[in-house]
C-alpha cells in the first residue's frame, strides 16, 4: 500500500498519520492487512438499491392501462377532467 498524499487534513494531524504510515509500512507483508465489514443493514440496502436499478424505467403494463383508458374516453369525462384541473392548479400554486 502506497499513499500519496494526505489531501486537506489539518496541520496537526498530518504528523501522526504520517507515523502511522512508517509503522505499517515497517510492518512484514504478511501482517499488512486492509479489512471491510458490511453490516447486516448496508447488505439489505445493497439488494435494494440492486432491485430498483433492475427495474424497468417504463411500466408497459402502467401505459397500455392509460392508452386503453383514452382509447374508451374514460378521461373526457367531467368529473375526471374537473378532478385533473384542480391537481394542476394545486401542484403549479
Amino acid at each position: 500500500m502506497e499513499v500519496k498524499g494526505i489531501g486537506d487534513v489539518p496541520q496537526p494531524f498530518r504528523q501522526q498519520i504520517q507515523d502511522v504510515i512508517k509503522r505499517l509500512q515497517k510492518l512484514p507483508e504478511k501482517e499488512r492487512k486492509d479489512e471491510v465489514t458490511i453490516s447486516s443493514e448496508v447488505r439489505k440496502l445493497v439488494q435494494y438499491v440492486q432491485r430498483v436499478k433492475n427495474m424497468p424505467t417504463v411500466r408497459e403494463d402502467k401505459v397500455a392501462e392509460v392508452k386503453e383508458k383514452m382509447r374508451k374516453g374514460a378521461y373526457l369525462s367531467p368529473e375526471v377532467i374537473e378532478k385533473t384541473i384542480k391537481k394542476i392548479i394545486k401542484d403549479n400554486l
